[in-house]
């Protein structure tokens, strides 16, 4: 109860001073504020220039780190979502893996003289992967014409 009614004299007190005060700050013209929204912005602009420049300095200096001596990647092919082609050069030699989820798998080891030596597509796919195919039956079936047999091919 006591409390109340000291909060009530103090209530009256502040009550009876009758002192006009207005609050006044600076005044800003239009200029000012679009000074103010230029340099906020100029502001911006620069964090993220400084963030994009920032990330490309630290992946190229991540891949020293990643780098080996020993071994390269020549080239990496994504083959879909989960699989990925690569060409590795270990010492003379030039490894091609397929990578998956769950796997690594190694489809061929060659000499790197042989690898850079040979760019004739057509002997090597006969070479290694098509061999135990006859290529002459290959080439026909590609070179002949496509005939429609009947009525409802023609559809």
């Amino acid at each position: 109860m006591k409390v109340l009614k000291n909060l009530f004299y103090i209530f009256l007190i502040i009550l009876s001073i009758n002192k006009i005060v207005y609050a006044s700050g600076p005044s800003y013209s239009l200029g000012g504020y679009l000074l103010r929204l230029i340099i906020y912005m100029l502001i911006v602009l620069f964090v993220v220039g400084l963030a994009i420049f920032g990330t490309r300095f630290l992946a190229r200096s991540s891949q020293k780190f990643i780098s080996s001596k020993y071994m390269k990647i020549i080239d990496m092919l994504n083959v879909g979502t989960n699989a990925k082609l690569l060409m590795v050069e270990i010492e003379d030699y030039i490894y091609i893996i397929v990578i998956t989820n769950n796997s690594a798998d190694l489809i061929e080891r060659t000499k790197k003289d042989e690898f850079f030596k040979s760019r004739n597509f057509d002997k090597e796919l006969t070479k290694s992967t098509l061999s135990h195919i006859n290529m002459d039956k290959i080439k026909e079936m590609l070179k002949r014409d496509t005939k429609f047999n009947s009525e409802e091919d023609r559809k």
